[in-house]
């Protein structure tokens, strides 16, 4: 077979273009192309669509073995691991019809709808990934501009883009940053960076939260604040608590991000601590801890630790993770986490715990990031709700050491923030409406290049 293959793949028939304009002659002999005097398009197909953008945003995601587990359709991992549900399917896939997966398909249905482009253009999903696109490229800072759209047409459409072409993207550009630059006004009058304690936390007695509270709101100025605060990389016990209150939860698959500090790629080292959503694989309002460290035989290992502990909605309560990435005794390939969740709207509910091994046992804090309270260093996965307290202590504590037994000692705590009116050193506000125009805009550039015919066929 491979002498047919090759006579196949390198005759001048296969290797037509699809861009060649037909002459008069040819769209009088055969307008149709049924003797291939060029390539026929092709659209790509669903999984070759979503794998495409995934390979040019450069978030594509690899498994790390042979056979790995099924994964939502919002992770980066290739199209062919996306597990197929019957009663939900992925809306990008199945807009470019993808088969349901229940029954062969011998042949799949090429359709032309509106709802595709309206998929492209409006879903969150392309979005997201035109602004990994554009960050990728550097666009966020003061580099060359004009080298930077040619890389982006080569990613893209795997060919340099035209002077005309140049000119076009750098003009797009420009305008869509004036036009935010120009919006761009103080925040709203419901957007405020810090709330009373009154208003939320009135009920908290046993635990000193101070005068105010951190806002987070999303799709704001305020989203979340990232913090430069040092950690020792080879410490590998910690415990984060947090007296908090939760707004509102995703009405997907999306977590609610408490703290992290990590930006979920599992290329590097990092954490965070959050709570699921309405349609979580998890069940909804479920404190987790997702880490990525290394495992007993040093190999990378990601993992998420489920403590089945259900946090409630609009009102304050105190969340503890005592995590500990180290083996537990002498030979044991298992680390573990303690959670602790308590209700601090009635007085008479009790401190709920759970203590859950898992496999982590080193690296976990080798991590280039900052801490990030509200989210993490990617988009979205943000927490609605506000932040009353929130420490930091380099060990992992005992139920008796936790703020919510101040008489205790105090453990080796390197953050303490209590959100009185500001916030803490070294520490920044990040949201939509802070963000950088330039980058914004060039995310836009980028997005349109998704949508464009010459991403979407095969020429």
């Amino acid at each position: 077979m491979k002498d047919l293959h090759r006579l196949i793949l390198t005759s001048t028939t296969y290797r037509m273009t699809a861009r060649k304009e037909p002459t008069s002659s040819e769209s009088e002999t055969d307008p149709s192309n049924r003797l291939l005097w060029r390539f026929p398009p092709r659209r790509l197909s669903s999984e070759e669509v979503r794998d495409a953008i995934l390979v040019t945003s450069g978030e594509i995601r690899f498994p790390e073995n042979a056979h790995p587990d099924s994964v939502s359709g919002t992770s980066p991992d290739r199209s062919i691991y996306v597990k197929k549900l019957r009663n939900k399917p992925d809306a990008l896939l199945n807009s470019f019809d993808s088969p349901l997966g229940f029954q062969s398909a011998p042949r799949r249905p090429e359709t032309t709808t509106p709802t595709q482009s309206l998929m492209l253009i409006n879903n969150t999903w392309p979005m997201d990934r035109a602004k990994a696109f554009a960050k990728s490229l550097h666009f966020d800072d003061d580099g060359d501009r004009r080298q930077k759209i040619i890389s982006a047409y080569r990613r893209a459409f795997s060919r340099l883009p035209s002077e005309e072409e140049i000119k076009k993207a750098l003009a797009l550009i420009d305008s869509l940053s004036t036009i935010r630059s120009d919006a761009k006004q103080s925040p709203a009058s419901d957007e405020t960076a810090f709330h009373p304690n009154s208003e939320k936390f009135a009920a908290v007695k046993e635990i000193d939260i101070g005068g105010s509270a951190l806002r987070l709101q999303r799709s704001s100025t305020y989203e979340q604040v990232e913090v430069d605060l040092p950690l020792d990389r080879e410490t590998d016990e910690f415990t984060i608590e947090a007296v908090t209150e939760l707004d509102s939860i995703y009405p997907d698959g999306t977590v609610n991000t408490l703290v992290s500090r990590w930006d979920d790629n599992r290329s590097t080292s990092g954490w965070f601590l959050c709570v699921t959503s309405t349609k979580s694989r998890y069940q909804p309002r479920n404190l987790l801890f997702v880490m990525n460290g290394v495992d007993q035989k040093g190999a990378p290992k990601y993992e998420v630790v489920v403590s089945d502990l259900r946090v409630p909605v609009g009102k304050p309560v105190y969340i503890a993770a005592a995590v500990s990435a180290r083996p537990i005794s002498k030979g044991s390939a298992f680390g573990e986490v303690t959670f602790f969740l308590k209700d601090l709207s009635d007085s008479k509910a009790n401190l709920e715990s759970v203590t859950v091994k898992h496999s982590v046992v080193g690296k976990l804090n080798d991590s280039p990031f900052p801490l990030v309270i509200g989210g993490r260093k990617q988009v979205g996965h943000l927490w609605d709700g506000q932040v009353s307290r929130l420490t930091l202590s380099q060990s992992s504590l005992t139920r008796d050491q936790l703020i919510l037994y101040p008489t205790a000692p105090t453990p080796n705590r390197i953050a303490d923030w209590k959100f009185s009116g500001k916030l803490p050193p070294n520490a920044n506000w990040y949201g939509q409406k802070s963000a950088n125009p330039s980058l914004d805009s060039a995310a836009d550039f980028c997005h349109l290049l998704f949508n464009s015919n010459e991403f979407l066929y095969l020429y």
